[in-house]
């Protein structure tokens, strides 16, 4: 696609590419403009309709091209020429280098399939009749909107005059840390207020939200030691994981929620974080942006905000309680633990199948499982807002490879296994992973079968997937859908007959790539033999013409180079390309000669490879207590971890095998695999594993974890079980252990006073009033009474005075109390009477 030029300064002419002999009387109009010889009745108004040809209110485009209608507003005595083109717009930019507002591209006629339109003008001859010409329009990649209705069309006569303008807004999901940052308006802000806005009236949409992701995933989830999971009435497998739907079933997913935002928010869309990038660069765990986490990566902790940040007051119900728990993540960047493909890896792969097996093993799961205790429980991880920038990257990622081997249509190539589910399958994908079986719970389907295959969910939980309220927009304007995973494919409408889905990304353009391609029949065999047990899956492999390069990785293997270069080349290892290096990690991984720290390298890849060798493997480290160092050790609890959370298809004996392995490295020797182990099982509420947390608050030397990090988990794990073991730390001489005790016991109705006593103390720290404000806020009926005592204070901090305000707001908004509609009033009048 040609790149637009950038536009005009205010200082020159708006249409700098007319020719020589238009800009004379161009220059003529306008000098007679500004002596006021020309009158406005001379100026014929024109209105420009955009989807549909009665559109004429709010417009929100992507890099896809749109019907629009251009006409007069009256008629005419003879035609009018008029031209099309772009405002001459602001020289501020972004972030990311570019200006703030959006741009739009032009065509005369409709764009060829999986093109775009191109000119950065139009000329058009609109009928005296008052007849509308049909154009179209499109963002002009890769200049993109940053506020709302900021991609002005003007509209200009023969004689320069201005006829018409018109605003849309060129609207696409964008790297996260290029998101402009005004506190009162930029892009960022916008977001957050739009997933803060989710928690009103007690959180009941974003727990509708929650509850989607939670039962698409429960049914065959391991709870140890046998699944199925407690409270599915039958088994099911997982809907949106361990299988090709993965992308298709996040893609709806998404979009609804999207779309949910936009509702309040209509200037915004899903950003994304590359979870593959060191913090540094995607400047997501900081206060300002999703949380900055405290402490080490042993540590579980609580992110914390910067005062007024939208988020601040993020809590979550936990289901069948009253209870709203702080968020809950692990210490420190994730990235180092995450590491992740690269993208170069992520894209190796040219048929959909091996693809998507590997974006979901290899960044994705690994980003899940370090984040924090609720990223790595897919059946909750939706709670953390971090959840949504996430996955959007996923998503990216899968646009990306689209592009770049021009995968839009149904085929094989595009996406597999075809067809539907076949009655009789025994072995994955399961029903709803085929490419037209409709997806649960947009299919409003109930079923309960012998062959837990082809078993759906329970409960019909949301119906079928909503009208855009778009004409032109996936589903349809007026129109609802129950989408397979193949009407998620071309998301961008580049197939005739295609809707276009209103997204797309900053840096993705319209259109096929121009990747060298294997041949048809090679790829297919591939494809098919990789989710349906082909009989010629080896063969298949063996024709794979996609390979790594070895060189890079083979350094890994060589001993006679240094630590730092073997650990620097373990990058470069892909074991789904390259099958000849998977006997070479595995017989790295059984040398006790080797470096500890290349031996738990060696163990990490084969665990997104090979889950029965694997969980095998790392049970006999853990086994014996001299195979190997802490890291390797460390590394073999959490394989475990991992594959129980990620792995749908084990068996009930290695779920014991896995869980057995983990219970006893609770009395492992070395403390960092003792404290690993504490931490997965404990995300799983083991018995063994809540008793010891409950052990080492009662007996300093029974300890495993930090103070801090004991506490939060045993909440977790235990609910309301916990608070009599949680209560004495309430005045802890330690404040980052009272400030974890606080923010566990608001539901505690025995704590609620002493918790009441420290938000009113001048002597505590900030912090501990701050986590104090926090939970009573959730949990309290008078904390709006208490909080207007302490804001009429004068000897409250101006800083903790503000964050009262905000809380009371947040108290009325959210209402987690169940306040009565007369109470809340009472409540604003006196938030209304701080204003003045």
């Amino acid at each position: 696609m040609r790149r637009l030029q950038p536009r005009a300064t205010q200082e020159t002419l708006p249409h700098r590419n007319w020719s020589h002999g238009m800009l004379v009387p161009l220059l003529g109009a306008l000098a007679a403009l500004a002596a006021g010889s020309l009158e406005a009745a001379e100026v014929q108004s024109v209105k420009i309709a955009i989807h549909s040809p009665d559109n004429y209110g709010k417009v929100y485009l992507t890099w896809a091209p749109v019907p629009a209608w251009v006409r007069l507003s009256k008629p005419s005595e003879t035609d009018v020429a008029v031209v099309l083109t772009n405002d001459e717009g602001s020289s501020l930019l972004t972030p990311a280098g570019r200006r703030i507002d959006g741009d739009l591209a032009f065509s005369a006629t409709q764009p060829p399939s999986g093109t775009t339109c191109t000119d950065e003008s139009l000329h058009l001859t609109l009928p005296k009749s008052g007849s509308p010409v049909q154009i179209y329009l499109a963002g002009a990649f890769p200049q993109a909107s940053t506020q709302d209705q900021d991609a002005v069309i003007d509209v200009r006569l023969a004689n320069g005059a201005l006829a018409a303008r018109r605003a849309t807004m060129v609207r696409v999901r964008k790297r996260f840390h290029t998101l402009t940052t005004e506190p009162d308006g930029g892009e960022r802000e916008r977001f957050f207020k739009a997933l803060a806005g989710l928690l009103d009236n007690g959180a009941e949409k974003y727990l509708h939200i929650l509850s989607i992701h939670n039962w698409t995933a429960r049914g065959k989830q391991p709870n140890y030691p046998y699944p199925p999971y407690p409270g599915a009435p039958y088994p099911y497998n997982d809907q949106a994981h361990g299988g090709p739907a993965f992308l298709t079933w996040h893609r709806a997913y998404l979009l609804e929620v999207e779309r949910e935002l936009q509702a309040s928010y209509p200037d915004i869309a899903l950003p994304y974080w590359a979870s593959n990038q060191p913090n540094d660069t995607t400047k997501v765990f900081t206060a300002t942006a999703l949380g900055f986490n405290p402490g080490t990566q042993v540590m579980t902790v609580q992110p914390q905000f910067v005062d007024g940040h939208p988020l601040e007051f993020w809590r979550m119900p936990i289901e069948g309680t009253t209870n709203w728990e702080p968020i809950q993540r692990f210490g420190g960047d994730p990235y180092s633990r995450i590491g992740g493909a690269s993208d170069d890896t992520i894209l190796r792969r040219d048929d959909y199948a091996r693809f998507a097996n590997n974006i979901e093993s290899n960044p994705h799961n690994p980003g899940h499982n370090y984040t924090g205790p609720w990223m790595q429980d897919c059946r909750i991880s939706p709670r953390d807002p971090i959840f949504w920038v996430f996955h959007s990257w996923f998503d990216r990622m899968w646009a990306e490879w689209q592009k770049k081997y021009n995968r839009y249509d149904q085929s094989v190539l595009s996406y597999s296994p075809s067809g539907t589910f076949p009655p009789n399958a025994t072995m994955a994908p399961a029903k709803g992973h085929y490419l037209k079986d409709t997806m649960w719970p947009w299919n409003d389907v109930i079923d309960n079968q012998p062959n837990e295959l082809a078993s759906r969910p329970p409960l019909k939980l949301t119906g079928p997937f909503k009208a855009s309220g778009v004409a032109g927009i996936w589903p349809g304007e007026t129109t609802t859908a129950t989408p397979a995973p193949g009407d998620m494919i071309d998301y961008a409408g580049t197939i005739a007959g295609n809707l276009n889905m209103g997204f797309g990304y900053d840096d993705i353009p319209i259109g096929g790539g121009n990747a060298q391609l294997p041949p048809r029949g090679k790829i297919i065999a591939r494809a098919d033999a990789l989710f349906v047990g082909n009989d010629d899956a080896k063969q298949a492999e063996k024709e794979d013409p996609v390979k790594q390069n070895k060189s890079q990785a083979s350094g890994f293997f060589d001993s006679k180079q240094s630590l730092k270069q073997r650990l620097s080349a373990a990058a470069e290892i892909d074991l789904e390309t390259d099958k000849d290096s998977v006997k070479a990690v595995q017989k790295l991984l059984n040398d006790p000669k080797e470096h500890d720290a290349l031996r738990a390298i060696a163990l990490k890849h084969l665990t997104h490879q090979n889950v029965g060798q694997t969980l095998s493997k790392a049970a006999a480290i853990l086994a014996d207590a001299n195979d190997g160092g802490e890291e390797l050790q460390v590394q073999a609890v959490n394989s475990l971890g991992f594959i129980h959370m990620f792995n749908n298809n084990v068996s009930a004996d290695e779920l014991h095998l896995g869980h057995t392995a983990l219970r006893r490295a609770l009395q492992h020797k070395r403390p960092a695999v003792k404290s690993a182990a504490l931490t997965v099982l404990a995300a799983d509420k083991d018995e063994l594993a809540v008793q010891m947390l409950k052990d080492g608050l009662a007996a300093k030397e029974k300890l495993v974890l930090d103070l801090p990090s004991t506490i939060n988990l045993l909440a977790g794990a235990a609910g309301q079980e916990s608070h009599q073991h949680l209560r004495p730390f309430l005045n802890n001489a330690d404040v980052v252990t009272r400030v974890a005790a606080v923010s566990q016991l608001g539901n505690d109705a025995d704590s609620r006073p002493a918790i009441t006593k420290l938000l009113r103390d001048p002597e505590q720290p900030q912090e501990v009033r701050a986590a104090a404000l926090e939970a009573l806020l959730y949990h309290d009926k008078q904390f709006s009474a208490t909080a207007f005592a302490l804001i009429a204070d004068g000897k409250t901090p101006e800083s903790l005075r503000k964050k009262l305000i905000r809380a009371v707001r947040a108290h009325v908004d959210i209402n987690p109390t169940k306040l009565s509609e007369v109470q809340q009033q009472a409540i604003r009048a006196k938030l209304d009477q701080l204003k003045k």
